[in-house]
C-alpha cells in the first residue's frame, strides 16, 4: 500500500482520532467578518416604550377626590368673594359713615364744653365784681381785693380762647379792672365804685354777645 492510500485511509471515518484531530486543527479557520461601525447622520434605532400601565383604583379613587376637592374650593372662593363685595363692603363703609358723625358729634360736644367754661369763667368774674361792689359799700377795702382775687386770671382765660372780636373786649375789661384796683390802693372809693359799675356792665355786655342764643 502507498504512502497516499495511508493518508486518505486515515481521513476516513473510523480512522485515527488522534490523525484526524491533527488535520482539523492543521486547517486555517474561516475569517471572521468584521464588525462595521454605524454609518454617521443614521440614528441607532430606539427601542419602543412599553405601553403605560392603566391606574389602579386606589389612583382613580384619589384623583376622584382631588377633583371633588378642587370643585368645592372653588365655590367656597366664589361665594366669599360675593359676600365681600355684597356685605362686607358696604358693611365698611356704613362703619366709616358711623365713625365719620361720632367724631363730628365729638367734636361738636368738645366744642360746647369749652365753650360752657368760657362761660363758667365769666360769669364767675361778673359775680367777683358783683361781690367788690357789695364790699365796696361796706368800704370793706380788704373785701374789695379778696372779691377781686382771682378775677383777672379768669377774664385772661377767656381772652386766650376766643379769636374774634371779643378777646379785644376781653383785653379792655382786663385794663379796667387793673384801674379799679389802682384806685383801691389809692383810697380811691369813688373812683373804684365807679370803674366797678362800668366793668360790670360791660361783663355782663360782653356775656349776652357771646353766649345768648
Amino acid at each position: 500500500m502507498s504512502q497516499e492510500d495511508l493518508i486518505d485511509t486515515s481521513a476516513q471515518p473510523g480512522g485515527d482520532p488522534l490523525e484526524n484531530t491533527y488535520n482539523t486543527a492543521s486547517q486555517p479557520a474561516a475569517a471572521e467578518e468584521p464588525m462595521l461601525p454605524p454609518e454617521p447622520g443614521i440614528a441607532a434605532p430606539k427601542p419602543e416604550p412599553a405601553a403605560p400601565k392603566p391606574p389602579s383604583r386606589v389612583n382613580r379613587f384619589f384623583r376622584k377626590v382631588m377633583l371633588y376637592s378642587i370643585g368645592v374650593l372653588c365655590i367656597f372662593m366664589v361665594g366669599y368673594i360675593t359676600a365681600f363685595y355684597l356685605q362686607v363692603i358696604p358693611a365698611r363703609q356704613s362703619e366709616s359713615e358711623a365713625q365719620a358723625a361720632v367724631s363730628t358729634e365729638i367734636e361738636a360736644l368738645e366744642a360746647e364744653i369749652a365753650a360752657g367754661e368760657r362761660h363758667f369763667h365769666l360769669m364767675n368774674a361778673l359775680v367777683n365784681v358783683y361781690s367788690a361792689q357789695v364790699a365796696l359799700v361796706a368800704e370793706d377795702s380788704a373785701g374789695v381785693r379778696a372779691a377781686l382775687a382771682g378775677t383777672d386770671d379768669r377774664l385772661q382765660l377767656v381772652e386766650e380762647a376766643q379769636e374774634d372780636d371779643s378777646a379785644n373786649a376781653l383785653a379792655a375789661l382786663r385794663t379796667q379792672l387793673s384801674t379799679v384796683l389802682a384806685s383801691i390802693d389809692d383810697n380811691d372809693l369813688a373812683g373804684a365804685g365807679a370803674g366797678l359799675e362800668r366793668l360790670a356792665s360791660n361783663l355782663l355786655a360782653l356775656e349776652r354777645s357771646m353766649f345768648d342764643e
